[in-house]
């Protein structure tokens, strides 16, 4: 099995700390940023801020409905978030936030995930790099409006 990954990245017009406060929030904020087209549920299970949050994630790709259960570290506080597969591994999600001034940041989301083997593995090389690189610009640019929004209450 090999690995692949999707990234997509975009400047936001809100603090860095905003951002995070968005991201690393799963019961309130981060909901609000995962794009309809893809996710259609987000379930907490365990924690809802942060390092240490689980959740059911309810999801379409390519119309066929997954699950999956996700679990959050943070690797470096308050500019690196991870999310990581929780039973088989094979998927992980990086939130980088890096401040651009005062009153904006960078925001970069990278998703790498493992590679099935034979014909499924095929397909998956082919098509989901593609898939996931818009799944991911269309949850940045979520982002960016959702930011614009609430960055005053943060």
């Amino acid at each position: 099995m090999s690995a692949n990954k999707a990234t997509a990245s975009a400047i936001i017009d809100a603090p860095a700390e905003a951002v995070y406060a968005i991201i690393s929030d799963y019961r309130d904020h981060h909901p609000h940023i995962l794009p309809d087209d893809y996710f259609f549920g987000l379930e907490v299970q365990e924690g809802g801020i942060g390092a240490g949050t689980r959740m059911l994630v309810r999801g379409k790709i390519f119309g066929r409905e997954q699950r999956l259960h996700m679990g959050v570290s943070e690797p470096e506080p308050g500019r690196v978030l991870s999310e990581t597969d929780l039973d088989k591994g094979q998927i992980t999600t990086t939130f980088v936030v890096e401040p651009r001034g005062t009153e904006q940041s960078t925001i970069s989301i990278t998703t790498k995930w493992t590679i099935s083997g034979g014909l499924q593995g095929l397909f998956e090389r082919l098509f989901f790099p593609r898939y996931m690189k818009g799944m991911l610009e269309a949850e940045v640019e979520k982002l960016a409006r959702y930011a614009a929004e609430v960055k005053k209450a943060l």
